[in-house]
């Protein structure tokens, strides 16, 4: 079947125009040189549903997108028929600001969805990056902002979802008050799923009063080992950051180049951050400078910047790094305690002539981003044995290393998640269960179930 007959089949089947078999449309849907057959572009939750139960029906192969910040994550599809972008979907059904909570669609950006809410004077504190990100993207990859350490994470702060199954049912689960209810919490079971047990197609989440005032601390430090011993002294104080990440490498290169910052000198960068009322922000903010300066920071400066743009500045540093070149992305799960020394760890071993690293540790997640760049002549795959070691010294911490991006022949050499343990083979008995067919990203996240 053409990609045309694709579409028209797709039109048919959902009673509108909303599918297309263009070469030029399908380009920037590509994974790993595979493009789809077809794009759908539905306006509803109902026209999620019914795709999937066509998709199901024929035999197709589904990815589900937001915006395309993650899809470097993920191994070479085994199939591709179609690219379901969920970018239509971005409407926010519901907003009760008395009750502190926010239901809307997966594909509303968190842009959007921080302006709206800061009308009302509520923020979601989850933001990431220049907020061009979609919510769908945030609860398929569980990904938050910076400011963990105070607000907590996805896992925190999601009160229900709504999701169209591989099978095309349209069900909610959770519920939108904030209070806990016996029985099983399946809204978490899709948080960090990818996209693989069902599209998440609306979301209500808990949100915050803003605060009165934010602030943000930048250290300099002459090494790794002086930030890392700054940042344990903060982590185990009683100060209360909203966010504690270290910077290394080309990420402090990278930050000294946002605008209008003024980064203190030093190898290493210890980025702090509080939010609250504004008195006790003001001796947050003199009492963990003192503590960096005890710590031998080169020099401390102020910046009083407001959620997102520190979100963005940290997600500058750690993706933003001359996206032209070709790179490599590791991402590191580590006990918070132990992300300086994993960080310094993964930098020994993964110094390869010709190519350049930077790395952002985040204490409030235990995540480490280790970025690699290097010359296009550059032989990725060589980095194979590399890994392998990194992985096998984070699994005896009791971590993980996860491909988040990198060319297909690495790739296909040591695998985007390398051996699946107790976790993903769990994955794989529900994906097994939810999605016997494979409609959703075949082969990306979880070894086909003839594999293994």
């Amino acid at each position: 079947m053409s990609a045309c007959e694709v579409a028209a089949v797709v039109d048919a089947a959902l009673g509108a125009s909303l599918a297309t078999g263009d070469p030029v449309a399908l380009e920037p849907y590509r994974l790993d040189g595979v493009a789809p057959r077809a794009l759908v572009r539905p306006q509803t939750p109902e026209h999620v549903a019914r795709m999937l139960a066509l998709a199901a029906e024929r035999g197709w192969a589904v990815v589900p997108w937001g915006r395309g910040h993650g899809q470097g994550c993920g191994d070479v599809p085994r199939r591709y028929d179609v690219a379901l972008s969920l970018r239509r979907l971005d409407a926010i059904p519901d907003l009760d600001a008395d009750n502190l909570t926010v239901t809307a669609e997966a594909g509303i950006s968190l842009g959007e969805l921080t302006q709206r809410l800061g009308e009302r004077h509520l923020v979601l504190p989850l933001a990431l990056g220049d907020g061009e990100r979609t919510l769908g993207g945030l609860i398929a990859a569980n990904r938050a902002g910076c400011k963990r350490l105070l607000y907590g994470d996805p896992r925190d702060l999601l009160l229900g979802l709504r999701v169209a199954l591989p099978n095309g049912a349209l069900v909610r689960y959770g519920r939108k008050v904030i209070k806990n209810v016996a029985g099983y919490d399946m809204p978490k079971l899709y948080l960090g799923s990818q996209g693989l047990l069902g599209v998440v197609v609306e979301a209500t989440f808990k949100v915050q009063p803003l605060p009165d005032r934010e602030g943000v601390l930048i250290a300099g430090f002459s090494g790794g080992p002086d930030a890392a011993r700054a940042a344990q002294a903060l982590f185990r104080s009683a100060l209360g950051p909203a966010c504690l990440m270290l910077l290394l490498g080309r990420a402090v290169q990278s930050l000294r180049r946002y605008p209008g910052l003024d980064v203190p000198e030093g190898r290493a960068v210890l980025v702090v951050a509080f939010d609250g009322r504004s008195a006790a922000v003001q001796r947050q903010m003199a009492d963990a400078g003192r503590v960096l300066l005890a710590q031998s920071a080169t020099g401390v400066a102020e910046l009083p910047a407001l959620a997102a743009e520190t979100a963005a500045m940290l997600e500058d540093a750690a993706h933003g790094l001359h996206p032209e070149q070709p790179r490599v992305v590791l991402r590191l799960g580590v006990l918070p305690t132990q992300v300086a020394d994993a960080m310094a760890q993964a930098v020994g071993t993964m110094n390869v002539p010709g190519t350049s690293f930077g790395a952002v540790g985040d204490y409030s997640a235990g995540r480490i981003d280790l970025l690699l760049t290097g010359e296009p002549h550059i032989g990725w795959e060589r980095l194979d044995g590399r890994i392998h070691e990194l992985r096998r010294a984070m699994g005896e911490r009791g971590g993980s290393v996860v491909l988040a991006a990198a060319p297909r022949s690495l790739k296909a050499k040591v695998g985007v998640w390398g051996d699946l343990q107790g976790a993903g083979r769990i994955m794989q008995r529900i994906k097994a269960q939810l999605d016997p067919r494979q409609v959703l990203s075949p082969g990306r996240f979880l070894p086909d179930p003839a594999e293994g």
